[in-house]
């Protein structure tokens, strides 16, 4: 997350534009009907920063 917020602290707003697409291209390649409902269910939470329940997202393509 640092290097989304460098460029959007300094202002580089083409170079945050970039990052997010880059990002978004990642992410589109791991969506799936089988991710979908990983991620759905009750018994999994998505907030990664929970200081009390912290996670760890793997996110890797193929």
């Amino acid at each position: 997350m640092k290097p989304f917020s460098d460029a959007l602290e300094s202002g580089a707003l083409e170079q945050l534009a970039g990052q997010v697409a880059s990002a978004g291209i990642a992410l589109a390649k791991a969506t799936s009907k089988e991710m979908n409902y990983l991620l759905t269910g009750s018994d999994f939470s998505f907030d990664l920063n929970n200081p009390i329940n912290p996670k760890i997202y793997l996110l890797e393509t193929i």
